[in-house]
């Protein structure tokens, strides 16, 4: 783990609903990976039963996300895969439940969670950690935030949520206040109580992040009490101008949001590094 990463893991290990903001290329699926395991350790430690799914929203990325999980449980855990061409039915749901690390897109969850034949069916307390890749596709109607609605309403023990993201949906908001808005939101919709974000270790981060070859910048603002931090942190397509759209966010009951993102023209507008 690169010390960024544990910045990014330190509330979803302590068992916080957590959506971790990192850009792309940042290794948040280790992210995943880390908090899986440990997730599953600590259950063991204290004699409770574990299982964790990771939610994928593309069917190719099922396969991929399971090969990057055997690569580090390497045998210790049972993982397994499924998406809409897989198996179905009794054997697909005893499979599940044979499993301690589970990857699928959210509509096989979903399908199963409602399935009205019994030998079919999962539940919602089948499972202690539901981890969302690309969450913020968790909005409207999309099955990732209809599973979320499930959770909310369902009246049994809840499983621990963790949401992994690059954009917290903030790139196409008209202002600031459109973005604090979308991230209280997909907070809201994840049922998040802390937003993870590289405070600490930035420069680290920058070391990592894949480089733009058009001159076109996403950067990271990180806030605390000395001041603002700016870090270039991956590409982004023409924007047409630099447009901040999340500012450092105060008296929130969600806690005090310290990350902030915007888009811009590196080319025509360069913001001042430190």
């Amino acid at each position: 783990m690169r010390p960024y990463q544990e910045e990014l893991v330190e509330t979803a290990v302590r068992g916080k609903n957590t959506i971790a903001c990192a850009p792309t290329g940042s290794g948040k699926t280790e992210v995943a990976i880390y908090v899986a395991m440990s997730h599953l350790n600590q259950r063991e430690t204290d004699k409770q039963p574990a299982r964790v799914a990771m939610l994928v929203p593309r069917t190719p990325l099922v396969e991929q996300q399971k090969l990057r999980f055997h690569t580090y449980v390497r045998g210790k855990y049972y993982v397994e895969g499924f998406h809409g061409s897989g198996l179905k039915g009794s054997s697909r749901r005893d499979i599940v439940l044979a499993c301690d690390i589970v990857v699928m897109t959210p509509q096989i969850l979903l399908n199963m969670l409602k399935s009205i034949r019994q030998d079919e069916r999962l539940y919602v307390c089948d499972f202690s950690l539901l981890i969302f890749d690309e969450v913020h596709h968790c909005t409207k109607d999309h099955p990732y935030n209809i599973l979320m609605q499930m959770i909310h309403d369902y009246q049994g023990p809840k499983p621990q949520t963790m949401g992994l993201t690059a954009s917290l949906g903030v790139a196409q908001v008209p202002n600031e206040e459109s973005g604090m808005a979308a991230i209280f939101d997909l907070m809201a919709n994840m049922g998040a109580t802390a937003l993870a974000s590289v405070k600490r270790h930035v420069d680290i981060l920058a070391q990592w992040v894949p480089k733009p070859d058009d001159g076109e910048w996403l950067f990271l603002m990180v806030f605390n009490k000395e001041g603002a931090t700016c870090c270039r942190n991956g590409r982004r397509r023409r924007i047409g101008r630099a447009e901040r759209v999340v500012r450092e966010a105060n008296n929130v009951r969600l806690g005090a949001l310290q990350v902030s993102a915007f888009t811009g023209s590196y080319a025509r507008h360069p913001p001042r590094l430190r």
